[in-house]
């Protein structure tokens, strides 16, 4: 068990390495300001279903120094590790943040897994993939 948690916290700041590093090359990039990397835990019932889940969610926010749409000032990228009754997925997204809309996803990935730890050896995986394509989103901005 104590190695389970040790490996869980391993590929957490593992995982939030990797978008620190995006987030410095997004502070080099003119054409952002205001960039932010957050890891946010959090829990949450549902009120329909009463099922209890609980997430932690790596984040990095940008806000477009110059913006034309007031529906595309910012853009974001997350991963998030959920599990909800015993259920474990990630949920993997970028998008525009706006004034009216608030976050339009551009791409979206949810993945189940039959274990936590079959989650916490894909996160560093599923991380970078998402980072990558986040990438060639910024660069067609």
């Amino acid at each position: 068990m104590n190695d389970d948690i040790c490996e869980f916290i391993e590929a957490t700041a593992r995982t939030l390495a990797i978008f620190r590093k995006n987030a410095d090359a997004l502070r080099e990039d003119s054409r952002f300001k205001n960039v932010t990397t957050a890891l946010i835990p959090w829990t949450n019932t549902s009120s329909f279903t009463e099922q209890k889940t609980t997430s932690l969610n790596f984040t990095i926010d940008a806000d477009l120094l110059r913006w034309t749409n007031i529906n595309k000032k910012a853009v974001s990228a997350c991963v998030v590790i959920c599990c909800t009754e015993g259920r474990w997925r990630l949920e993997c997204e970028y998008g525009w943040s706006g004034q009216e809309i608030g976050f339009d996803q551009v791409e979206d990935e949810t993945i189940e897994y039959d274990t936590a730890d079959s989650l916490v050896e894909d996160l560093e995986g599923r991380s970078i993939a998402l980072l990558r394509s986040f990438e060639a989103f910024l660069a067609d901005c």
